[in-house]
């Protein structure tokens, strides 16, 4: 799946996860949580769901034209819209572009250390175990630094969708190494998507939809999330 499909796939299931508890009466994320970053007050829902986002794309970190691999030149066509280009915004513009190109540079430079640590793509950044790893690390970071443990649980939401996505293409995954070498499918074999195609573009359409029903309906009443998603929707164009 391409990097957009994987964005907007993980904030889907996200979003439904949410909508589904706080509809049984067992919500796992209260509207009125709120996690202190720096002495400021920062709804949860931005945190949990830019965790999610995060999770939905990291097992690419193994592929250095990724999404995630590159996320400091999507950002830096935020900075294109964002400030104007002459005058004092004109040179905030600049260095903040000059400082991004420069990041996207050690970011790449990463993905390709992690590709060949983790055996080429969609080798151990994909294995089930390593989502779980990642997810721990990042619980027990949001424990120790933000007094938000479930961080960890919302990155491996995203993380899980992500690896259910490719366990839908022509290729599937080796998700359950090192313990299996068998590669896992969810679709029957005619029906399994090729990455990049008719069919993955409408999932992504798919998604966005469901996104948009949920961020903007009657069941969800958050306006930080919704601004969230919103600025999130006009950047993903800018992915690759």
């Amino acid at each position: 799946m391409t990097g957009k499909t994987h964005l907007v796939g993980g904030l889907a299931i996200g979003l439904i996860l949410d909508q589904a508890t706080t509809l049984a009466g067992l919500p796992i994320l209260p509207q009125y949580l709120v996690v202190q970053i720096a002495g400021v007050s920062i709804p949860a829902s931005i945190i949990a769901f830019t965790a999610v986002g995060l999770g939905s794309l990291l097992p690419d970190i193994d592929e250095p034209n990724s999404m995630v691999s590159n996320l400091p030149r999507v950002s830096r066509g935020v900075a294109r819209k964002t400030f104007r280009k002459r005058g004092v915004e004109g040179a905030i513009r600049f260095v903040v572009e000059l400082f991004l190109g420069a990041l996207n540079f050690v970011t790449r430079g990463l993905s390709r250390l992690v590709r060949l640590v983790a055996m080429g793509h969609r080798g151990a950044t994909h294995w089930l175990v390593a989502g779980v790893g990642v997810s721990v690390i990042a619980g027990l970071a949001g424990l120790i630094f933000i007094d938000f443990p479930d961080l960890g649980f919302w990155l491996f939401i995203g993380y899980l969708t992500h690896l259910g996505l490719d366990m839908m293409t022509i290729s599937g995954l080796k998700v359950l190494q090192p313990f299996s070498n068998q590669t896992c499918h969810l679709l029957p074999s005619g029906f399994r998507i090729r990455t990049g195609n008719a069919i993955d573009a409408g999932l992504a359409l798919l998604f966005s939809v469901i996104i948009g029903v949920l961020a903007y309906g009657p069941l969800l009443q958050m306006a930080d999330l919704s601004s969230l998603l919103e600025k999130i929707s006009s950047t993903i164009h800018l992915g690759l």
